[in-house]
């Protein structure tokens, strides 16, 4: 991703949900952050993001389901699921949904200015496990 790329955050915790939005913004990204998964999709279908970074468990639903709607609604954009889980069937399940990576708190900074390099944009496609990377071409996306 290039400068000012629109990175759209939906994150519940207001602590996470601001360090996310500031670590992004530093690092030379438009970051926007909504506490509801269901505020979060109104957001993203009316402002059309370049990325999504979705945290699974919201107050108002699961991140698997509103990563679902936001599918059915026709939102296309890149999606990274978020959560502090550390099980990998939350990982495996995340990315067999179409998640397109999948980030785990605690994150380091470090790893922010490389979301661009992850997602679809990039014209690669990380698919799980992360440990052996297989890389992919947008030709052989669903």
């Amino acid at each position: 991703m290039q400068g000012r790329d629109r990175i759209f955050i939906i994150e519940d915790d207001p602590a996470a949900g601001e360090s996310f939005r500031d670590s992004l913004t530093s690092n030379g990204f438009h970051a926007e952050w909504k506490s509801s998964g269901g505020e979060g999709i109104r957001h993203a279908q009316s402002e059309s993001p370049d990325l999504v970074i979705l945290d699974v468990r919201l107050p108002d639903g699961s991140g698997f389901d509103f990563f679902r709607q936001m599918r059915q609604i026709r939102l296309r954009q890149p999606i990274l699921m978020l959560t502090a889980r550390r099980e990998e069937t939350d990982k495996i399940l995340g990315l067999e949904i179409g998640a397109d990576d999948y980030l785990t708190k605690p994150y380091s900074p470090g790893e922010l200015p490389g979301l661009g390099s992850r997602s679809p944009a990039s014209g690669v496609r990380r698919i799980w496990p992360p440990t052996t990377p297989t890389l992919c071409t947008p030709e052989t996306w669903l």
